[in-house]
């Protein structure tokens, strides 16, 4: 497998400095020369990164908003192409979810790369940049092509350091909102090593350490459910993981250039951060609350993002139910109330969303770190449809009501389906047969999004994919 870290920061870079820096939420510096439309395509790289989400973060605000914001996913080999026009020309790319490949089996990505305006590939040196353009010039201009030749080992160092603590702190606290994970691991991270000298693995491990420390109590104050019971043990856990990093990238022997590559450490490191992770969550007490398995109609899928093809379907074939399985893990009994959000997306060539919310539904844990079950009581359940029809504008909100939700969200064990064709006849009903969402499921590509917030800390609740019908 080529290295994890075969990475290009020349593009992004050079034109920050060219044009004065781009800054991170979709604006530029005044003295900025606009940038022209471009094609982003390169690698995702933090071990090589499959079926993540990829999107210019067009308006600032680190969340995905699907029908502004142009988006792609990472193929089978990490890359990536994505079309950013010309009103998006300064956004940041983030990226999330998805596969990394440098284990086997790949095991789910939970944290979240960035780079800066006009940038190929997207790596943890590049995200640096993305939260504060003054690394930029730290980590100097390359005129080669990290993609296919090695890199520095006091860069590799840095990187993997940066890396492993977002990993592990996201990995440990199950945030899966993108927008928390940036404000709440990312940008602290790339802020604690703002003084820190670059070529100095110890001083970026000790800056790193007391940092990632600091977060995790930060998220336990934000979060009641979440209890740290020992933070000194935590930070020994992140100091032996990189530390062990470093010690093991300094080891490797560079090439005559002078640049090293992961390629003979690859599944060392990828284990050490593994360790890392279970290591600190000895530490951690906290619920976990997230969809494991997509299905719709006879359609399983896995719990990562990814891209999934219906070749030749029918509209019967798809919108029979949507199922959410979900484990709950937690350390006492409690009941969250939580709004389900169904989004759907038609990304090309029409311009069609639904967007369904359910409130007042309730998740119930059980005092055990096995899947319980979640129940939904017989309350008030109240759902409002918006979107947009195939010219863009918004159609009429409509609203269902409990006695017709009992119909639509059935819950079963730990799953809860969402009937799709029983939805559509109650939107029929409520709002006429010419209502837009009536022949929604047609050919074409869509963008399907799970999420739940409300009681449930940090949006536990996270599910993406594409889902293409032929």
């Amino acid at each position: 497998m080529k290295s994890i870290l075969k990475l290009t920061l020349a593009a992004s870079v050079a034109m920050m400095i060219a044009t004065g820096c781009s800054k991170s939420n979709g604006s530029s510096s005044s003295d900025a020369t606009p940038l022209p439309p471009v094609l982003a395509s390169g690698k995702l790289a933090d071990g090589y990164l499959s079926g993540a989400l990829i999107f210019a973060d067009c308006n600032g605000n680190k969340t995905f908003q699907s029908k502004e914001e142009p988006s792609t996913i990472s193929d089978a080999s990490g890359d990536y192409s994505l079309s950013i026009p010309d009103s998006c020309k300064y956004a940041t790319l983030i990226a999330s979810g998805g596969s990394d490949l440098s284990v086997s089996p790949p095991r789910p990505f939970s944290g979240v790369l960035m780079a800066p305006a006009g940038s190929k590939n997207i790596t943890p040196l590049t995200t640096l940049v993305a939260v504060d353009p003054s690394f930029a010039s730290k980590l100097g201009v390359y005129d080669v092509d990290f993609v296919n030749t090695g890199i520095s080992q006091a860069l590799l160092d840095l990187a993997q350091q940066v890396a492993a603590s977002i990993n592990i702190i996201s990995s440990t606290t199950k945030i899966s909102d993108i927008s928390v994970l940036i404000n709440k691991i990312v940008e602290p991270i790339a802020s604690s090593l703002a003084n820190v000298d670059l070529n100095k693995p110890k001083s970026i491990t000790n800056h790193l350490v007391s940092a990632s420390t600091s977060i995790f109590t930060d998220i336990e104050q934000d979060n009641p459910d979440m209890t740290i019971t020992d933070s000194n043990q935590i930070a020994t856990d992140l100091n032996t993981t990189l530390s062990f990093i470093s010690s093991t990238i300094q080891s490797i022997v560079p090439a005559p250039d002078g640049t090293v590559t992961l390629d003979p450490i690859n599944s060392t490191i990828a284990s050490s951060v593994t360790d890392g992770i279970t290591n600190v969550s000895d530490s951690i007490t906290l619920p976990i609350i997230k969809v494991t398995d997509i299905k719709i109609g006879a359609n399983t899928y896995t719990p990562v993002t990814n891209t999934y093809t219906v070749p030749n379907a029918q509209e019967s074939d798809i919108n029979t139910s949507f199922t959410a399985t979900i484990i709950v893990a937690d350390a006492v009994s409690k009941t969250y109330t939580t709004d389900l959000t169904l989004l759907v997306a038609d990304k090309a060539p029409g311009n069609r969303s639904a967007q369904i919310i359910i409130s007042n539904v309730s998740i119930q844990t059980s005092s055990s770190l096995n899947p319980s079950q979640i129940v939904i009581p017989n309350q008030q359940l109240t759902a409002t449809v918006t979107g947009t029809d195939s010219t863009g504008a918004n159609f009429t909100a409509v609203s269902l009501t409990d006695d017709q939700l009992s119909a639509i969200l059935v819950p079963s064990g730990n799953e809860v389906t969402v009937k799709m064709n029983v939805l559509l006849d109650k939107i029929k009903s409520n709002a006429g047969s010419g209502h837009p969402l009536n022949d929604f499921l047609i050919p074409g590509e869509y963008l399907l999004t799970v999420s739940a917030t409300g009681d449930i800390p940090m949006e536990y609740i996270n599910y993406l994919m594409i889902l293409t019908i032929q």
